[in-house]
């Protein structure tokens, strides 16, 4: 399901109703990407769990406790690093190579924390990095001549990976276990929140808490019974998810619904590219398309609703004369035909004329029904965020 709307649009509203749906009558388990933690507010409870290296009730999460063989590694490497676009491709191919071999190489050393891994792919001198590596495919990227190299792979690594430094050397939460055991665990939930000023360091670490959460998702077993709600509230403002594509278009097939919220088409795209964010949201064929703030989601919105065929009767009307000797004669004749026209079945303009919380409902099969979002004021029941004393 793709919501799509500006800034009080009503995605919020839209997203709480199938929340409140899965929580208090069936007791559904969920993964939520939660901007400013206002899920965590309405709907926490004390089963739950929260991940933000920021906030004082926040599992300590660690990049070792999803590694179970080594080859997780290149998991976890790939989660943290996406693949890049274009020219960036190889270089983030580079990354994802360090990032593997000093993970593989510190989880066999019995070495689990966190901040060591980032220490040794975006600072340690090359010479104790090349000790760490030795015999290794990454190794390579230690020798003299390559130091040029080393330093443009680490500066894609400190980028993505600049969060990991507030991690704990203690640990042991798993995205990945979370999901595998959400069939017996009460119905638990997982809140990944982040504020708006942690949003720049976050949106990284939180992509890749999401990556191994659709990895996982995948690898479970098909079920018609099973509902792990996925929500990924304006993901257009996450870091890139890499194995989304694929899980948006084979997920519900494992029980696993993914709702996704975004503001505007230009962000989606400069996250994911142009084709890789028209395909996402070609895989989300159910569409809640509310007040646009931009003409370009407008635009697009609009075609995405679809065409229809308009006929209208145009009528022309013609004089003829005949001049003779004794009288002057006028006929006057009428033509009628029918002439057919296809346009937008929601012209952007209309888009962005709408009150909030109205707007359109497209699903696959039927028609475009013109739909009124249900406010529903919901009290807080939990802190969105509560600082945690950072050391």
């Amino acid at each position: 399901l793709l919501i799509s709307g500006k800034t009080g649009a009503g995605k919020s509203q839209a997203i709480n109703s199938i929340l409140r749906t899965a929580r208090y009558l069936r007791g559904n388990p969920a993964l939520i990407a939660d901007p400013a933690g206002g899920y965590l507010a309405r709907f926490g409870n004390e089963n739950d769990f929260v991940l933000n290296p920021f906030d004082l009730r926040s599992e300590r999460w660690s990049p070792f406790a999803e590694i179970e063989f080594d080859y997780d590694c290149s998991t976890i490497a790939r989660a943290t690093i996406p693949d890049g676009e274009g020219s960036s491709s190889e270089w983030n191919h580079y990354a994802q190579a360090l990032l593997t071999e000093v993970l593989k190489a510190l989880w066999k050393r019995g070495e689990t924390d966190p901040t060591r891994v980032l220490y040794y792919c975006a600072s340690a001198a090359a010479d104790e990095l090349a000790t760490l590596l030795a015999g290794t495919t990454a190794a390579v990227l230690t020798q003299r001549e390559n130091a040029r190299m080393l330093g443009n792979v680490r500066g894609i690594i400190s980028t993505y990976m600049g969060a990991w430094q507030y991690l704990r050397p203690d640990g042991d939460f798993s995205v990945r276990r979370f999901v595998r055991e959400s069939d017996h665990n009460g119905g638990a939930w997982l809140f990944m929140t982040y504020t708006d000023a942690q949003m720049s360091l976050l949106k990284f670490l939180i992509a890749t808490w999401m990556e191994l959460a659709v990895i996982e998702g995948l690898s479970l077993t098909e079920s018609y019974e099973r509902r792990l709600w996925v929500v990924l509230d304006e993901l257009d403002s996450l870091g890139k998810i890499s194995s989304l594509k694929a899980g948006l278009t084979k997920l519900r097939k494992y029980g696993v619904p993914c709702i996704c919220g975004i503001q505007t088409i230009a962000q989606l795209r400069a996250t994911y590219g142009r084709d890789d964010a028209q395909t996402l949201l070609s895989c989300m064929a159910t569409k809640l398309i509310l007040p646009p703030g931009d003409n370009e989601t407008a635009d697009y919105m609009g075609r995405e609703l679809g065409e229809q065929e308009i006929e209208r009767v145009q009528t022309s009307e013609g004089q003829s004369q005949k001049v003779g000797f004794a009288e002057f004669d006028k006929n006057k004749s009428t033509n009628s035909h029918m002439h057919r026209q296809v346009q937008q079945a929601v012209l952007p303009s209309q888009l962005m004329a709408l009150p909030n919380l109205h707007g359109y409902l497209r699903m696959p099969g039927t028609d475009v029904f013109q739909v009124v979002v249900q406010y529903q004021k919901m009290a807080d029941y939990n802190q969105p965020f509560e600082p945690a004393h950072m050391q």
